[in-house]
């Protein structure tokens, strides 16, 4: 989130192991750990005016958002440097670690988020293949994310960017930017996050439940450089899930009048019922049923 006031990140904690990689597990059965630290700052001072965070696929189950901040500083000099300078470094320390021969996909993506000596924020994406550090948001304000999109791209973009619809601004949620302070884009950004762990867990087996655990959140600022807001405590346990392929589809009503009701209908589920019967007094009586 980059706001007037300084940058907000918030992250979650999961991180998945699969046998075969992630789109092939064996047995459709993973491994989640919830304690992976997926939000932190480049470096020490000087160097604590950026931050990272880490998505994606990073094909060592050994290799962490750490070990990638250290890689990338034994190459900074010892005076601070612009945030795009600093994209350049992350950039090369990616392709160097790409270039280790591995049977799962390297395909990270890493947020870098700073702020320059003039003061100045700057959010950039790096992804794979080329690692070429892209510039968000230039000349304004604005929310990038990135790993499990799909729920804040229906939140936020109107719809889920993997369906092919005409674009329509009337879809997209309206935020006042301009007008949060720090907190304001902490909270939102913090919102964001929780939003997408709630709906992984609320989907449970149907589902790849790749995002999870404690929100970290950070902010940084011209005067106080990276700080974390919130920072979960060392937790240690794996835990092995599995997802099926056997779905129930849901039917879906949403009128377009926006001020009718709408609905969401799973069939075939066992939901206890009644019926109602009439006995020979006259008396009515329930009798549980099963559709």
């Amino acid at each position: 989130m980059k706001g007037l006031q300084g940058i907000a990140l918030a992250s979650d904690s999961r991180r998945t192991y699969t046998e075969n990689g992630p789109d092939t597990a064996r047995d459709n059965t993973y491994w989640s750990f919830d304690g992976d630290m997926k939000l932190l700052p480049l470096g020490e001072a000087p160097h604590n005016f950026a931050g990272m965070m880490l998505a994606g696929s990073i094909s060592d189950p050994l290799w962490t958002l750490q070990r990638l901040a250290d890689e990338a500083g034994t190459h900074l000099p010892t005076h601070r440097l612009a945030v795009a300078t600093y994209g350049m470094h992350i950039s090369e320390a990616l392709a160097r670690r790409a270039e280790t021969p591995s049977r799962w996909p390297f395909r990270p993506i890493v947020t870098l988020a700073g702020i320059d000596l003039d003061g100045a924020s700057h959010v950039y994406m790096i992804e794979a293949p080329n690692f070429v550090p892209e510039e968000q948001h230039v000349g304004g304000l604005g929310i990038s994310w990135s790993g499990m999109r799909q729920y804040i791209d229906v939140l936020l973009h109107g719809f889920d960017s993997r369906l092919i619809v005409p674009e329509q601004e009337d879809l997209y949620a309206q935020f006042a930017l301009d007008a949060m302070s720090l907190q304001d884009s902490a909270d939102l950004a913090r919102s964001l996050a929780q939003i997408t762990v709630d709906m992984v867990r609320f989907i449970g087996p149907y589902g790849f439940e790749g995002a999870g655990g404690p929100i970290d959140v950070a902010t940084i600022t011209p005067g106080e450089g990276f700080k974390h807001l919130a920072l979960k405590g060392p937790d240690p346990r794996v835990e092995r899930r599995q997802f099926t392929s056997a779905a129930p589809v849901p039917v879906v009503s949403a009128p377009e009048d926006i001020g009718r009701p709408a609905s969401y209908t799973v069939h075939g589920l066992a939901v206890a019922a009644s019926s109602t019967a009439t006995s020979a007094d006259g008396r009515r009586k329930e009798t549980p049923t099963q559709p």
